[in-house]
């Protein structure tokens, strides 16, 4: 049996096969969350919470994330990944279909929807990353399979919003809530069908002073963390914004297309950065992303609107691939499943901050407009102190 189980590890192509259905379930299961996420904050304005109250949702949305993350990773610990990312997925569909109920201002049902939303995100995230490194670790560079699972997921992106623009065009939300759960439920089939991939960690959880001991640690989930409130400000407050310049569900609809079609086509080639020019990678698309930052806040006609979010999209794949790709290889020799934890807790406590300090604002838009450059600045500056003091005598 040990001699089998090597064999099918190290030679056979199943081992691979495993790969390839886990993206394919990725990409389902992006599809299905896409037909439906960035149409969310759209649907609450719709039914008639303010945009304040949209804010404020956020907000307990990913604070009620964070903690969750740990019972995730304990769950996965337990019970092994394809098991969690299956009640995770389960947990979308209980999300999803509370917005089915949510018809009016009701903050009861809210916050249930918050809940059941954050369940899902640590569920699904934690364990699914942990299986993508897990799924990867006879690879060579992390950095390619990062590439990879980028633009799986960016071709999910792309077509979630085209087709959930045109059921809400051609029939309503109830139908297009309807189509998102079935393809969460078709998600599930590929991971049923992996046979040769390690599941769950068969040693023992490090500390969090062990997994934080060095350095490089350190400052790849500050890493995580920073470009989290880029984020934060890019999908989740920037369709807002478009959608109060147009008043369209196409408008809106066009902003993650745009996205995709951007980072499709160069993730992969980003995912070929060699290691030791991520930093450079991280400080160069950082800068970049600030420029335009910058002339957003000078210029709202709408044609440069759309272009800067195709200039977003493009050199958010300096920065997020290199950062996650430092990540997910350094997870393959310390702690895979710590290290997913780690990096959706860093990455949604972050933006639990950002939406808690805009709900005491008044100009949100050009408040997360700046908080978002100045999160960038500090991204720029701990990666160029990494590269420049600790790089060498680490």
């Amino acid at each position: 049996m040990q001699l089998l189980d090597i064999y099918f590890h190290h030679f056979s192509p199943v081992f691979r096969k495993d790969f390839w259905l886990f993206e394919f379930s990725i990409l389902l299961h992006t599809i299905a969350r896409s037909l439906v996420t960035v149409f969310v904050p759209v649907f609450l304005l719709n039914i008639g919470f303010s945009l304040g109250e949209v804010i404020i949702y956020l907000a307990l949305y990913n604070g009620i994330d964070v903690p969750l993350n740990f019972f995730a990773r304990w769950l996965t610990y337990k019970i092994g990944a394809r098991k969690t990312i299956i009640l995770g997925t389960l947990a979308a569909v209980g999300y999803f279909t509370l917005l089915l109920f949510l018809d009016t201002s009701n903050w009861s049902l809210l916050l249930g929807v918050a809940f059941a939303a954050a369940v899902y995100d640590t569920l699904y995230w934690v364990a699914h990353l942990y299986l993508f490194i897990e799924t990867n670790k006879k690879g060579s560079d992390a950095g390619k399979q990062t590439g990879i699972l980028y633009t799986v997921r960016r071709f999910g992106s792309l077509v979630g919003p085209i087709v959930g623009a045109l059921i809400l065009i051609l029939a309503n939300r109830d139908v297009l809530i309807a189509v998102s759960i079935i393809i969460f439920v078709l998600s599930i089939v590929p991971l049923l069908k992996m046979r040769y991939v390690k599941d769950k960690p068969d040693t023992k959880l490090l500390s969090f002073r062990e997994f934080f001991k060095h350095i490089r640690e350190r400052k790849d989930y500050a890493s995580v963390a920073l470009y989290a409130i880029h984020r934060g400000a890019e999908f989740s407050l920037w369709p807002i914004f478009i959608f109060t310049v147009f008043g369209s569900i196409e408008a809106v609809a066009a902003v993650p297309i745009i996205i995709a079609v951007t980072t499709m086509i160069f993730s992969y080639f980003a995912g070929q950065i060699s290691s030791h020019k991520r930093g450079k990678m991280i400080i160069f698309g950082a800068t970049l992303i600030v420029v335009v930052w910058m002339l957003r806040l000078m210029f709202d006609q709408g044609l440069f609107l759309y272009l800067s979010v195709f200039f977003i999209g493009l050199f958010s794949l300096l920065v997020s691939i290199p950062i996650d790709s430092g990540v997910f290889t350094r997870a393959r020799n310390i702690d895979a499943l710590s290290a997913s934890t780690y990096r959706n807790a860093a990455s949604m406590g972050a933006k639990f901050i950002f939406f808690a300090i805009l709900a005491f604002l008044v100009n949100v838009f050009n408040a997360s407009f700046i908080i978002a450059m100045l999160a960038l600045f500090v991204l720029i500056f701990i990666n160029y102190l990494f590269i420049t003091r600790w790089y060498e005598s680490n």
